[in-house]
Protein backbone atom coordinates (compact mmCIF):
# COMPACT_ATOMS: atom_id res chain seq x y z
CA UNK A 1 0.00 0.00 0.00
CA UNK A 2 1.59 3.60 -1.16
CA UNK A 3 2.77 5.24 2.26
CA UNK A 4 0.10 8.68 1.35
CA UNK A 5 -2.92 6.10 1.68
CA UNK A 6 -1.67 4.46 4.77
CA UNK A 7 -1.18 8.20 5.96
CA UNK A 8 -4.46 8.97 4.38
CA UNK A 9 -6.81 6.37 6.19
CA UNK A 10 -4.99 6.36 9.51
CA UNK A 11 -5.73 10.54 9.73
CA UNK A 12 -9.32 9.73 8.81
CA UNK A 13 -9.64 7.39 11.35
CA UNK A 14 -8.10 9.57 14.36
CA UNK A 15 -10.57 12.20 12.94
CA UNK A 16 -13.63 9.84 13.33
CA UNK A 17 -12.53 8.78 16.59
CA UNK A 18 -12.18 12.16 17.73
CA UNK A 19 -15.77 13.60 16.10
CA UNK A 20 -17.17 10.10 17.68
CA UNK A 21 -16.09 8.98 20.94
CA UNK A 22 -15.60 4.97 21.49
CA UNK A 23 -18.12 4.17 23.58
CA UNK A 24 -20.52 7.49 23.56
CA UNK A 25 -23.72 7.73 22.61
CA UNK A 26 -24.30 10.70 19.94
CA UNK A 27 -26.72 13.19 21.68
CA UNK A 28 -30.17 13.76 19.86
CA UNK A 29 -33.32 16.23 19.71
CA UNK A 30 -36.04 14.31 21.67
CA UNK A 31 -39.42 15.45 20.06
CA UNK A 32 -41.95 15.62 23.47
CA UNK A 33 -45.87 15.74 23.20
CA UNK A 34 -46.30 18.28 26.17
CA UNK A 35 -49.99 18.23 28.22
CA UNK A 36 -51.66 22.00 27.81
CA UNK A 37 -53.61 22.03 30.40
CA UNK A 38 -51.92 21.25 34.03
CA UNK A 39 -50.46 24.54 35.26
CA UNK A 40 -48.15 24.95 36.77
CA UNK A 41 -46.39 21.63 35.84
CA UNK A 42 -47.17 22.50 32.17
CA UNK A 43 -49.28 25.10 30.88
CA UNK A 44 -51.01 25.98 27.51
CA UNK A 45 -47.28 25.94 25.93
CA UNK A 46 -46.37 23.01 27.29
CA UNK A 47 -44.02 25.04 29.60
CA UNK A 48 -43.97 25.19 33.38
CA UNK A 49 -42.28 22.66 36.52
CA UNK A 50 -41.99 19.70 33.89
CA UNK A 51 -40.36 21.63 31.07
CA UNK A 52 -37.93 22.93 33.30
CA UNK A 53 -37.26 19.19 34.55
CA UNK A 54 -36.85 17.79 31.75
CA UNK A 55 -34.77 20.04 30.15
CA UNK A 56 -32.42 19.75 32.86
CA UNK A 57 -32.49 16.43 33.18
CA UNK A 58 -32.32 15.57 30.00
CA UNK A 59 -28.99 18.51 29.15
CA UNK A 60 -26.85 16.30 31.53
CA UNK A 61 -26.73 13.77 29.00
CA UNK A 62 -26.12 16.20 25.92
CA UNK A 63 -29.57 15.81 24.65
CA UNK A 64 -32.53 18.68 23.61
CA UNK A 65 -36.06 18.37 23.40
CA UNK A 66 -38.47 20.20 21.31
CA UNK A 67 -42.37 20.66 22.30
CA UNK A 68 -45.97 20.73 21.29
CA UNK A 69 -47.96 21.32 23.30
CA UNK A 70 -51.20 19.57 22.62
CA UNK A 71 -54.35 18.17 24.96
CA UNK A 72 -53.29 15.09 27.51
CA UNK A 73 -55.67 12.83 25.22
CA UNK A 74 -53.79 13.59 21.86
CA UNK A 75 -49.85 13.27 24.23
CA UNK A 76 -51.25 9.69 25.19
CA UNK A 77 -52.00 8.71 21.17
CA UNK A 78 -49.22 10.71 19.55
CA UNK A 79 -46.80 8.96 21.72
CA UNK A 80 -48.27 5.88 21.49
CA UNK A 81 -47.99 6.54 17.90
CA UNK A 82 -44.54 7.32 17.46
CA UNK A 83 -45.58 10.60 16.18
CA UNK A 84 -43.53 12.14 19.25
CA UNK A 85 -40.63 10.40 20.90
CA UNK A 86 -42.32 10.60 24.73
CA UNK A 87 -45.08 12.66 26.47
CA UNK A 88 -44.99 13.83 29.61
CA UNK A 89 -46.91 14.04 33.14
CA UNK A 90 -48.07 9.97 32.41
CA UNK A 91 -48.89 8.57 35.39
CA UNK A 92 -47.40 5.10 36.02
CA UNK A 93 -49.71 2.24 36.58
CA UNK A 94 -51.39 -1.05 34.82
CA UNK A 95 -52.85 0.84 32.10
CA UNK A 96 -49.97 2.75 30.86
CA UNK A 97 -47.11 0.35 31.19
CA UNK A 98 -48.55 -1.91 28.84
CA UNK A 99 -48.57 0.89 26.52
CA UNK A 100 -45.04 2.84 26.58
CA UNK A 101 -42.05 2.50 28.43
CA UNK A 102 -40.61 4.23 31.26
CA UNK A 103 -37.90 4.76 33.16
CA UNK A 104 -37.08 3.91 37.04
CA UNK A 105 -37.42 7.41 38.43
CA UNK A 106 -40.46 9.74 37.98
CA UNK A 107 -40.10 13.13 37.59
CA UNK A 108 -41.86 13.92 40.74
CA UNK A 109 -45.04 12.96 42.76
CA UNK A 110 -48.45 14.40 42.32
CA UNK A 111 -51.24 13.95 44.91
CA UNK A 112 -54.45 14.04 44.12
CA UNK A 113 -58.04 14.75 46.28
CA UNK A 114 -61.64 14.17 46.34
CA UNK A 115 -63.40 17.93 45.22
CA UNK A 116 -66.82 18.73 46.04
CA UNK A 117 -68.98 21.53 45.57
CA UNK A 118 -69.44 24.07 48.51
CA UNK A 119 -71.44 22.30 51.29
CA UNK A 120 -71.60 19.10 49.66
CA UNK A 121 -67.84 17.38 51.04
CA UNK A 122 -67.92 13.41 51.76
CA UNK A 123 -65.35 11.62 52.95
CA UNK A 124 -64.22 8.57 51.19
CA UNK A 125 -61.35 6.32 52.26
CA UNK A 126 -61.41 4.82 48.62
CA UNK A 127 -63.01 4.53 45.72
CA UNK A 128 -64.74 1.23 46.82
CA UNK A 129 -66.41 3.39 49.57
CA UNK A 130 -68.32 5.81 46.68
CA UNK A 131 -71.83 5.36 45.95
CA UNK A 132 -72.89 3.85 42.87
CA UNK A 133 -73.87 6.03 39.82
CA UNK A 134 -72.09 9.09 41.73
CA UNK A 135 -71.48 11.36 39.01
CA UNK A 136 -67.65 11.93 39.01
CA UNK A 137 -65.69 14.71 36.37
CA UNK A 138 -62.52 13.79 35.54
CA UNK A 139 -59.64 14.98 32.69
CA UNK A 140 -59.95 12.98 29.43
CA UNK A 141 -57.71 9.81 29.52
CA UNK A 142 -55.99 11.13 32.79
CA UNK A 143 -54.88 8.24 34.98
CA UNK A 144 -56.23 8.52 38.49
CA UNK A 145 -54.63 5.11 39.97
CA UNK A 146 -55.17 1.56 39.69
CA UNK A 147 -58.28 1.47 42.60
CA UNK A 148 -60.59 3.96 41.04
CA UNK A 149 -59.97 2.45 37.35
CA UNK A 150 -60.72 -0.90 38.82
CA UNK A 151 -64.40 1.00 40.25
CA UNK A 152 -64.95 3.44 37.05
CA UNK A 153 -67.47 1.44 36.22
CA UNK A 154 -69.77 1.99 38.64
CA UNK A 155 -69.82 5.55 38.20
CA UNK A 156 -71.42 7.89 36.07
CA UNK A 157 -68.40 9.75 34.12
CA UNK A 158 -67.84 13.40 32.65
CA UNK A 159 -64.77 13.69 30.75
CA UNK A 160 -63.60 17.10 30.46
CA UNK A 161 -60.48 18.59 28.51
CA UNK A 162 -59.93 21.87 30.46
CA UNK A 163 -59.25 22.40 34.30
CA UNK A 164 -61.19 25.08 34.21
CA UNK A 165 -64.47 23.36 32.75
CA UNK A 166 -64.27 20.57 35.82
CA UNK A 167 -64.04 23.36 38.34
CA UNK A 168 -66.90 25.30 37.15
CA UNK A 169 -68.77 22.32 36.42
CA UNK A 170 -68.55 21.34 40.19
CA UNK A 171 -68.92 24.94 41.56
CA UNK A 172 -72.50 24.86 39.41
CA UNK A 173 -73.41 21.21 40.59
CA UNK A 174 -73.22 19.34 37.60
CA UNK A 175 -71.54 16.88 39.08
CA UNK A 176 -71.61 15.65 42.45
CA UNK A 177 -67.81 15.03 42.93
CA UNK A 178 -64.25 15.70 40.84
CA UNK A 179 -61.14 14.28 41.15
CA UNK A 180 -58.26 16.72 41.02
CA UNK A 181 -54.56 17.22 41.57
CA UNK A 182 -54.55 19.56 44.66
CA UNK A 183 -51.72 21.91 42.92
CA UNK A 184 -53.98 22.10 39.63
CA UNK A 185 -56.67 22.51 41.17
CA UNK A 186 -54.99 25.36 43.92
CA UNK A 187 -53.46 27.21 41.05
CA UNK A 188 -56.38 26.70 38.69
CA UNK A 189 -58.75 28.38 41.14
CA UNK A 190 -55.95 31.41 41.41
CA UNK A 191 -56.01 31.73 37.54
CA UNK A 192 -59.47 32.21 37.30
CA UNK A 193 -59.62 34.53 40.19
CA UNK A 194 -61.48 32.31 42.58
CA UNK A 195 -61.67 31.72 46.29
CA UNK A 196 -60.22 28.65 47.74
CA UNK A 197 -63.84 27.97 49.17
CA UNK A 198 -65.35 27.70 45.61
CA UNK A 199 -65.22 24.31 46.00
CA UNK A 200 -64.22 21.47 48.89
CA UNK A 201 -61.51 18.95 49.06
CA UNK A 202 -62.02 15.96 50.84
CA UNK A 203 -59.62 13.19 51.00
CA UNK A 204 -56.81 11.87 48.90
CA UNK A 205 -57.55 9.66 45.94
CA UNK A 206 -54.26 8.25 45.21
CA UNK A 207 -50.82 9.74 44.78
CA UNK A 208 -49.17 9.57 41.43
CA UNK A 209 -45.72 9.07 40.50
CA UNK A 210 -45.47 11.26 37.77
CA UNK A 211 -44.04 10.03 34.53
CA UNK A 212 -41.72 11.22 30.98
CA UNK A 213 -43.72 8.19 29.13
CA UNK A 214 -41.67 6.88 25.92
CA UNK A 215 -42.87 5.43 22.84
CA UNK A 216 -42.76 1.56 23.11
CA UNK A 217 -41.77 0.58 19.23
CA UNK A 218 -39.00 2.93 19.18
CA UNK A 219 -35.41 1.15 19.32
CA UNK A 220 -33.85 4.19 21.22
CA UNK A 221 -36.48 4.73 23.81
CA UNK A 222 -34.83 2.39 26.44
CA UNK A 223 -31.73 4.23 26.08
CA UNK A 224 -33.66 7.82 25.77
CA UNK A 225 -35.31 6.36 29.71
CA UNK A 226 -31.90 5.67 31.06
CA UNK A 227 -30.35 8.63 29.59
CA UNK A 228 -33.21 10.37 31.38
CA UNK A 229 -32.70 8.67 34.67
CA UNK A 230 -29.27 9.59 34.95
CA UNK A 231 -29.85 12.79 34.77
CA UNK A 232 -33.02 13.34 37.27
CA UNK A 233 -30.87 11.56 39.98
CA UNK A 234 -27.76 14.38 38.87
CA UNK A 235 -30.60 17.31 38.94
CA UNK A 236 -31.89 15.94 42.53
CA UNK A 237 -28.07 15.64 44.28
CA UNK A 238 -27.19 19.28 43.62
CA UNK A 239 -29.35 22.48 43.92
CA UNK A 240 -31.57 21.95 40.65
CA UNK A 241 -34.65 19.79 41.34
CA UNK A 242 -35.40 22.40 44.36
CA UNK A 243 -34.75 25.46 42.76
CA UNK A 244 -37.32 24.25 39.14
CA UNK A 245 -39.81 23.62 41.91
CA UNK A 246 -39.14 26.78 44.00
CA UNK A 247 -39.47 28.98 40.85
CA UNK A 248 -42.99 28.50 41.01
CA UNK A 249 -44.11 28.66 44.56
Amino acid sequence: MPLTSALFRSTLVFILVIAFPIGKALADTINIAAENSWSPYSDHLGLGITHDIVSAAFAVTGHTITIEALPYSRVLRHTANGVADAGWNVTREKSTESIFTFGTEPLFQAVASHYFPPGQAKLFSNARNIPEGTKIGVMLNYEYGDDFSANIYRFELTEVKSQTQLIRMLASGRIDMAIMFDDIAEFTLKEMGWPSSAIVKGNSNHVSDIYLAFNKDSSKSVQYAADLDRGLRQIKSDDTFKEIFSTYR
